[in-house]
């Protein structure tokens, strides 16, 4: 969806993460923002048992929840 809107076939409902560098650059630009939707974007790590996660699927969740929460519930 983000490069039909880049290509200019549309509008489009997309995440900030997605789309803040083509804001920032100019390429795109925010319409409609009284009507923007206050819902949260969710990520969800499943896995099936605690007890032998692997170490490596461990580090990649604390990542997640480090790096990738901050950056999905910020506003541009």
């Amino acid at each position: 969806m983000r490069q039909l809107v880049l290509a200019g076939i549309g509008l489009g409902r997309l995440a900030a993460f997605h789309v803040a560098e083509d804001i920032a650059a100019g390429r795109l630009v925010q319409v409609l923002t009284d009507h923007e939707a206050d819902d949260p974007e969710e990520v969800h790590a499943v896995f099936v048992d605690k007890r032998h996660m692997a170490g490596r699927l461990r580090a990649f969740i604390d990542f997640l929840v480090e790096k990738v929460t901050p950056a999905l519930c910020r506003r541009y």
